[in-house]
């Protein structure tokens, strides 16, 4: 359905959000001559690029965890992305032994899949880990919504922190720790491009990275340092 709805455009150029993928960069290049594809972990692209390093903003995240005293620290999110990756390199950098218990997969970041985060919290309950690293926003508002339901308390009894910086953040309670991805700037900066290429302002491919910041709310909290 997507590629039909592609195929039927007639434009001069696309502004592409996200990484297509090997069977929609084809349709991309035989319909477009101006391309420009925005997003986290556009690495591998034929086309201009505006990105954010979606393997640094996890391990900013981490770490953070990781600063604030946190060892036993879950993954929830998708497994095919690098933030997936930056949270075993970061173990395994660390020493650290991966619980893959508390990992947990999912098949897509959009929605509020609470009831998934209710079904693996619960089954967890006696045994959390005291924290989460989620690989978007939109999964860890749904952990901190499950959390309510399930009475385990955010941050003293688990903290939450994930990646994007979506407005939805500022309105849960508690707020959400995340990593900040400048969407916007992102975005008004993938259509100059675009227009720079149409009008043959350049030939060769851009590559622009844009960076990414920790913004510390309420949703995380550092463990009580153990006396000897």
């Amino acid at each position: 359905m997507q590629n039909e709805r592609i195929s039927q455009l007639e434009k001069d150029g696309i502004v592409v959000l996200g990484k297509p993928g090997s069977d929609l960069d084809r349709l991309l290049r035989d319909k477009f001559k101006n391309v420009v594809v925005v997003g986290i972990d556009v690495n591998e692209v034929p086309f201009d690029r505006v990105r954010c390093d979606g393997y640094e903003a996890a391990k900013t995240a981490i770490r953070y965890l990781y600063d604030l005293g946190h060892r036993r620290i879950g993954y929830a999110g998708l497994k095919d992305i690098s933030a997936y990756d930056a949270y075993f390199d970061f173990f395994t950098e660390h020493n650290m032994k991966i619980d893959e218990s508390v990992i947990h997969g999912y098949k897509s970041a959009f929605g509020i899949d609470y009831k998934a985060a209710c079904a693996f919290l619960q089954a967890e309950k006696d045994l959390l880990p005291t924290a989460y690293f989620c690989s978007c926003d939109m999964i860890a508002v749904g952990i901190i919504r499950a959390c309510r339901e399930l009475k385990i308390k955010v941050p003293e009894e688990l903290s939450v922190v994930g990646i994007d910086n979506i407005e939805m953040g500022q309105i849960v309670s508690p707020m959400l720790t995340t990593v900040n991805v400048p969407v916007r700037e992102m975005g008004r900066m993938a259509v100059k491009i675009l227009l720079d290429r149409i009008n043959k302002g350049h030939t060769s491919a851009v590559n622009i990275e844009f960076p990414t910041e920790l913004v510390k709310r309420e949703s995380c909290v550092a463990l009580p340092v153990k006396k000897a």
